[in-house]
Formats: C-alpha cells, structure tokens, sequence
C-alpha cells in the first residue's frame, strides 16, 4: 500500500505516542456511571449538547529553529520501510536549510475535567509552549498554564483560573464494541469551526501500532478527524468521552482512519499529572520476548511470552518468578505479547498486588507480585 503521509491533528506540531500507562491514586476526574444508557437518536443533536460544552480551544505560540528536522524530531517509519517512509516524503520539504529562529503558532483542541479548570489534550499542542490561549465555548478567552506533559503518551494537562465550567463525563473504553456510535469534537482549522461535530462509529478497538520498539493500543473510529482536532473528545452514545483524538492516516488511498487515546488509559496518566506533577511508571521487573523471538533463546512458544530477564530486587524477583519462565496471565488477562502485557500492568497501581500466572517446565504457577515504580535508566 502507497501510504502518501500520515498527519497528526494539531495544526503547526505533529507527533506520535507512545502507549506507557503509569497511575497514581490521590485524583479521580468525574467519571459517570457505567450504566449510563448508550442514546442511538435519529440524530446526534442529543450527544452534541452533552458533550460540547467542555470542549475547549488551545492556541499556543512557540519559538522554534528553522531547518533541521523540526516537523520530524517525533517521528520514524512505523511501516518499517525507509523506502516506502511517509514522513520522509511529506516532511522532506522542511528538513533542509539554514537554522533560523522565528515564531510558531498552532491550534489545538481539548476538554474540561473537573471545576477546578483542568483541562486534557495532547502534549504535542502544548509542547513546548511559551503562550497559551484557551477559548471557552461560553466565550470566555483565558490564559492557560501547563500542568505537566508526557511526551511518551503525548499527553498533557493544562489549567485555567476559571468557575462554572462544563465539565466532561469520562466512559469505559473497555467496555467499547466495534461498530457502536462514536462522535468527535474539535476545533478544525480554528475558532472558526470551533466544537465541530462529526459522527461515525469505533472501527476497531486495541488496534496495535508499533513505533521503534514501542507498541501503541489505540481505538480505531470512521469519524471524521482533521488538523485542529488533537486533544478533543472521542464520545460514546452515551456522550461519555472515551478517547483523545490524537492521529489520522492520510492518504489518496485510505479513508476513514482516524485514532483515539482510549480514555482507561488517559485517566491514570491525568491523575499522576496533577497530583505528583509527573508520570509514576508501575513495574513488573522483567525482560520479555514473544513467541517471534523466543526461538532465538531456543524455546518454542504456543502461548506466552518468555522471561529472559528479571531484574535483580525487582517486584518480580521478589515474589519468585525466574528467567525462562513463560507469562501466560497478568492481573487475569491472557498475555501472548510484550504490548499485552504492558496494557496487563498498566492498568494498576504501584503498590498494587497483582496475579502473574506462569508456565515452569510444564506446570502452571501463580505468583502474587506487587508492582513498583518504574526504576529510570
């Protein structure tokens, strides 16, 4: 397939993610009930006013070099083929030429969580920001702060100094079935068309990309999606956000291909933003291959994903489980991949015990683990 470019959403900055979850416990955004009944109007007039207030507009100004690999810094070939790179083709323009520093501005999109005025979006429209506008859909303009970022999940938190906010509702994308309403709001090309409506449905759900050797988890969504849109809400038939709007494929040949954060994943890393002021990593303590690799370790795998390290003291080691060892579950889900079971450990806390399940020399064994903070390099 001839993939012409891939764009990200925010007008000006573009990135991509990566898919680490790190939790914290202390703060909890407004979260409705999960019975909340899904609406299928004739109509999505229903869901527009449920969810469009809180979406907000983000303008940012940024000083930047001219030259040099600006528009790339982010950005590798996640079709593996530096022949068929996209990024090449269309960010080739701007990677050449005298560096000179000149004034960046960009249009974003985001949403409100809670009255103290947080707002979530995407770190690649806020990065590296020296000012920050957010336009409220009651018109109130306001000066935002940056909170924190994650430029591995490109996400990040911004506040304003505000009251009587509209605040978001957050859903359950795990709870997300292929083929139910989604909506996406945004502020396409500006304030212009700002809290433009699309609808569609989720395509696909833990749909894997792999960047470098990282593997995002992204919800898949046939809403329409364009520059402008990063950081605004994906919706369920609820009004419920259960993703940020983060990616499309744009091509001649593709339509249709627009990708979300799942919002389970979101929260915990909000949390962390706000209360700590930066990501707490939960860590397992190992070093795994899959099935495609393990042959290099002169194992056969039919299910699984072998140890080929634990880490010495690490939560692992603590609680008994070995080199050569095979994980089959964590926390009660089946674990065939690296990317499985980083989304197995995601979702918990440090501190948090978890069930490992594993296959020794043919008997299956279960071992209690309790997760730590991911030690850094």
């Amino acid at each position: 397939m001839n993939f012409s470019k891939i764009k990200c959403l925010s007008a000006g900055v573009f990135a991509f993610i990566v898919m680490f979850v790190f939790l914290a416990g202390a703060y909890t955004p407004d979260v409705a009930a999960a019975d909340a009944p899904r609406m299928v109007p004739e109509n999505f007039s229903q869901l527009a006013e449920v969810a469009r207030p809180s979406v907000v507009n983000i303008r940012t100004e940024k000083t930047v070099q001219g030259g040099g690999k600006v528009f790339r810094h982010f950005f590798g070939n996640p079709f593996g083929d530096r022949e068929r790179d996209p990024f090449r083709e269309f960010f080739g323009p701007f990677e050449e030429g005298p560096s000179k520093e000149f004034k960046q501005r960009s249009l974003g999109s985001g949403f409100i969580i809670d009255n103290e005025g947080f707002i979530v979006t995407n770190n690649h429209v806020v990065e590296g920001a020296t000012e920050l506008v957010v336009s409220l859909a009651d018109g109130r303009v306001l000066t935002g702060t940056i909170v924190g970022t994650d430029a591995f999940t490109d996400l990040a938190v911004v506040k304003i100094n505000a009251t009587d906010l509209p605040v978001a509702a957050f859903g359950d994308s795990g709870a997300l079935r292929v083929g139910e309403v989604a909506i996406a709001i945004g502020n396409p090309v500006g304030l212009e068309f700002a809290r433009t409506v699309t609808a569609g449905v989720i395509s696909g759900i833990n749909r894997l990309v792999q960047q470098g050797e990282r593997t995002f988890t992204l919800v898949q969504t046939d809403a329409a999606i364009n520059p402008g849109n990063s950081g605004g809400p994906l919706c369920n038939g609820s009004g419920q956000v259960i993703g940020i709007n983060t990616i499309k494929f744009a091509s001649t040949e593709i339509e249709g291909m627009s990708f979300a954060i799942p919002i389970n994943i979101v929260r915990p890393i909000v949390n962390d933003l706000v209360v700590n002021g930066r990501i707490i990593r939960p860590w397992l303590g190992v070093r795994i291959v899959d099935k495609t690799n393990a042959a290099r370790y002169g194992v056969t795998l039919d299910k699984g994903v072998l140890v080929v390290e634990v880490i010495s003291r690490g939560p692992a080691a603590s609680a008994g489980i070995q080199a050569s060892d095979v994980i089959i579950a964590v926390a009660g889900q089946t674990v065939n991949t690296s990317a499985e079971l980083t989304a197995a450990v995601q979702t918990h806390r440090v501190g948090e015990k978890i069930e490992v399940k594993v296959l020794r020399r043919g008997s299956e064994l279960t071992y209690t683990v309790t997760l730590a903070e991911m030690q850094s390099d």
